[in-house]
């Protein structure tokens, strides 16, 4: 129990902070705002699948985020976001945004330091639950690109093309550091994205947003995968008993040169209807480690009772190519999610998915042979 509110230590230790700063001048000067998730969810297979299996986990998708922004003149500004996530066993704090931004008018945005990747139509808040229809974004999507932040520089371009019709383009130049833990493998892979470089158009149009995105950079890093030998007399003696086994850990370099990536999305949400879809393909031609990964998903919902309280909404989700040694053959998952808005600021989530990996493993830890079906039951707020 002690991990599981580990993210309430953290809101205690920047409540403390607040309060601190309760006493200076520049209060009126500084906003806060956060957000958490608190959910469980678990398979009916033994197999792992992105870190669920049949015991009910507490971890994956529950997270806790304090964001705070001061305004240090009419054109400066500077925020603070520090996040919470769920790992396999625990909660890691991180710094997750760190940025000073500069707008002389409000047609151009400068932000410098660390910052959300714009990639998806929800990158803004990709960690806010109740901005989100799901209890978390379709994997095998949003894992195409296992990066949400880079460390850089962005620009922001805004335009109007008539009263019902805006945009954006926003362009980016960084670096980021990724770490990913793989059960079909039993690996973890650390990554430094170098020399990230990219673009991405957003228009909005009534209740209607498409976006269209293209990123490259060259990754390198490396893999530690963990291997377990059973015991032989040599190897550890005639003491040891039935069963052991001799864990080793084998490192090795990566490279996979330049890396691409392309997306495309589409929403529209009047609070009668929802529809969501987005397209991602990253390609790596210089290497094997993890050549190709391409994979969409379409969302479909309905909002019902008095004030819309009640959503209802169906997503298939599909990665139809992933070419590489640690990714490969193709996954389909289809979703049916039940929301109830209690408030504004609250909302809980009870979603039912099954599915299935063909032509390899997809994201599980071996094959499971059959559809295998994921229950997940979530909380949200805002504060």
């Amino acid at each position: 129990m002690t991990r599981i509110f580990g993210p309430l230590k953290l809101f205690g230790l920047a409540l403390s902070l607040v309060g601190h700063l309760a006493m200076a001048d520049s209060l009126e000067r500084i906003s806060w705002s956060g957000f958490w998730t608190m959910g469980v969810a678990g398979t009916d297979s033994d197999l792992s699948f992105s870190n669920l299996n049949r015991k009910p986990n507490v971890y994956r998708d529950s997270l806790a985020g304090l964001n705070g922004h001061i305004a240090v003149s009419e054109d400066w500004s500077a925020t603070l976001q520090l996040l919470a996530t769920g790992q396999p066993n625990d909660f890691e704090p991180e710094l997750d945004w760190a940025l000073a931004t500069w707008q002389p008018n409000s047609m151009y945005t400068l932000r410098l330091g660390k910052q959300k990747l714009p990639v998806w139509l929800v990158s803004d808040y990709l960690d806010v639950g109740i901005l989100l229809p799901w209890i978390r974004p379709p994997l095998e999507v949003y894992d195409a690109n296992p990066i949400s932040t880079f460390v850089g520089m962005s620009h922001s371009l805004a335009f109007s093309l008539g009263s019902d019709l805006n945009g954006v383009v926003d362009f980016v130049a960084g670096s980021s550091k990724t770490e990913i833990h793989s059960d079909v493998t039993s690996s973890v892979t650390k990554g430094t994205i170098h020399d990230i470089g990219g673009v991405n158009l957003t228009l909005n149009f009534g209740a209607g947003t498409f976006r269209l995105g293209y990123l490259q950079a060259h990754i390198d890093g490396t893999t530690e995968t963990t291997v377990d030998t059973p015991c032989t007399v040599p190897t550890c003696g005639p003491s040891a008993p039935p069963g052991t086994s001799l864990r080793t850990t084998l490192v090795s370099s990566i490279d996979l040169g330049l890396g691409t990536f392309k997306s495309a999305g589409f929403k529209w949400d009047d609070k009668k209807y929802l529809v969501m879809t987005e397209y991602a393909l990253q390609e790596n031609k210089d290497s094997t480690f993890l050549e190709k990964v391409g994979a969409y998903y379409a969302t479909l919902g309905y909002y019902m009772g008095g004030e819309k309280k009640l959503l209802t909404h169906v997503t298939y989700a599909t990665m139809t190519d992933a070419d590489g040694t640690v990714l490969n053959g193709k996954q389909t998952t289809s979703t049916l999610g039940f929301n109830c808005y209690f408030s504004e600021s609250l909302v809980g989530k009870l979603e039912w998915a099954q599915t299935e990996a063909s032509e390899g493993m997809g994201k599980f830890s071996a094959d499971p042979g059959r559809k295998v079906n994921v229950v997940g039951l979530a909380l949200s707020a805002v504060f």
